[in-house]
């Protein structure tokens, strides 16, 4: 049972369901399909405020080689594909930012080459007001 906290300024998209996807570093125990995930913002502060709650339909290895440059690693792809830019804005979309550039500029945070996982769900439950 997954939590996944979220910024303030996805709270209202994650909420209404338009955002069902995010990126993450690799944890410790995995996000597989099946799990059940609590959606949170402000999680570890006073007046955290559950979202909803979702079941994982899909994980995939993302690599962030450097600026603008992303791969997708599959199982069963002995090499790594390069997201075309398209899938790219589709993604930086569902994962609520407005381009491209800014979804990029947002994971600027961490070192390159980063491994990182796309985790899609499918909201089963909205959250509190």
């Amino acid at each position: 049972m997954p939590l996944l906290g979220f910024d303030k300024r996805f709270a209202s998209k994650v909420r209404s369901g338009a955002k069902t996807c995010t990126i993450r570093v690799p944890r410790k125990r995995e996000i597989v399909v099946g799990d059940r995930l609590y959606l949170y913002t402000g999680l570890r502060h006073p007046g955290a405020r559950k979202l909803g709650e979702g079941i994982v339909t899909g994980v995939t290895r993302l690599v962030r080689e450097y600026a603008l440059l992303w791969l997708l690693r599959l199982d069963g792809f002995p090499e790594p594909l390069q997201l075309h830019w398209t899938a790219g804005l589709e993604i930086a979309k569902r994962d609520g930012f407005d381009t491209f550039n800014e979804f990029d500029r947002f994971f600027d945070r961490y070192p390159t080459p980063t491994e990182l996982r796309l985790i899609v769900w499918r909201r089963v439950k909205k959250g509190g007001k």
